[in-house]
């Protein structure tokens, strides 16, 4: 907890930043803001370590030169956001409104229809700060999670300014309940649900490593059945704003048309990595499953044999999403939204937050890949 006179300080000179760029145009900020981002982004070795490493996961070969070229993209993304950031106060309903080059909106309105509310699951990709107000601004109500800042002047001067159209923020350490109730409201209640977490998680594959995900909105869906879509915002070379919301995902669907390979898999990582048992009796299962599968390289099958018996012995009990606990539901769930993120990542990688160490968290016997 920081002291109050620390606090003190830190917002002073927040709020000093803030009125120097007030004096600035958009324009300005902006180039300001990408120059100073690949700058000092090049100089913090730890933060490139994790994007470059990111890297390295999403393509399993890729070389120095486009780690660097990928890397100060991203960098120039960054600045963009944080220009917007400086810049919000002086951002009026009309800028916000079509700021964005959008798709699917009239996925959200058509759910709405249905009052169960809906459910919006996003990650950290484009400018996904700027994403939800101007959501707001067509006519949704809607309501953000955010991890509040442990400086509360600041946090509070944030959410004023992030706030004023309408959006709502909810804390992400507020009761479930609060998150209900939005939904009963039927209204739209929006997750950044792609960080690495070690509370509440679920173990999922990601980008062919282990990741651990949050249960939050897969446990929400389940619980009220409300109807989720994914949606992401994108920045291009030109520094133009897209958006982009699917249509509702029927999980159920989805997963009773998945191959039965791809069954097999997720029921093989699932009872190993996701089940409470004890030490002896995990690291037994672990080390079967690493032997069917090569954990360091995208889970390959290694026992090709065993592999197709045990294919055939998994499709005599087939079973559907009906028949899943809500635990393998969850994990399901999630599975889906990481594999849609892995599509958009993998062809747009400079707009996911490298540098965050997605992959840190991981089970007990299986090291970290930043070390």
């Amino acid at each position: 907890m920081k002291s109050k006179f620390i606090e003190k300080i830190e917002f002073f000179f927040v709020k000093l930043f803030f009125n120097i760029f007030s004096r600035l145009s958009f324009n300005a900020t902006r180039k300001f803001c990408r120059t100073f981002f690949v700058f000092i982004f090049n100089i913090l070795k730890k933060e490139k370590n994790f994007a470059f490493k990111n890297l390295e996961i999403i393509f399993k070969e890729i070389s120095k030169k486009e780690k660097k070229k990928i890397y100060n993209k991203f960098s120039k993304i960054y600045g963009e956001l944080f220009a917007c950031q400086l810049k919000f106060p002086s951002f009026n309903k009309e800028f916000l409104t079509n700021c964005f080059i959008s798709e699917g909106y009239e996925n959200i309105s058509k759910i709405l229809q249905q009052k169960r509310g809906c459910i919006v699951a996003t990650g950290h990709l484009g400018n996904w700060e700027l994403f939800g107000n101007s959501a707001e601004l067509r006519g949704f109500s809607l309501n953000a999670i955010y991890r509040p800042l442990d400086n509360h002047l600041i946090d509070r001067y944030l959410t004023k300014f992030r706030t004023k159209y309408g959006m709502k923020l909810i804390s992400k350490f507020a009761s479930p309940i609060s998150y209900i109730r939005v939904l009963m409201r039927n209204e739209v209640l929006c997750i950044v649900a792609d960080q690495n977490t070690i509370k509440n998680y679920i173990f999922i594959p990601f980008f062919g490593k282990i990741a651990a995900a949050s249960r939050g909105f897969s446990y929400l869906h389940l619980k009220t059945g409300a109807p989720v879509v994914f949606a992401y915002s994108l920045v291009s070379e030109d520094f133009k704003y897209y958006s982009y919301i699917t249509e509702e995902i029927r999980f159920d669907f989805l997963y009773n048309n998945m191959q039965v390979e791809e069954k097999y898999f997720l029921d093989c990582f699932y009872n190993v990595f996701n089940i409470d048992i004890e030490r002896s009796e995990y690291l037994k299962k672990l080390e079967e499953f690493k032997l069917m599968y090569d954990i360091n390289d995208g889970f390959k099958i290694k026992d090709i044999e065993t592999y197709q018996r045990s294919i055939k012995l998994f499709e005599s009990s087939f079973f559907n999403y009906n028949d899943l606990d809500e635990n393998y539901k969850i994990f399901v769930i999630t599975y889906v939204f990481h594999k849609f993120l892995e599509s958009i990542i993998k062809k747009s990688p400079e707009n996911w937050l490298l540098v965050h160490p997605r992959f840190r968290k991981q089970p007990s016997g299986i090291p970290s890949p930043y070390v």
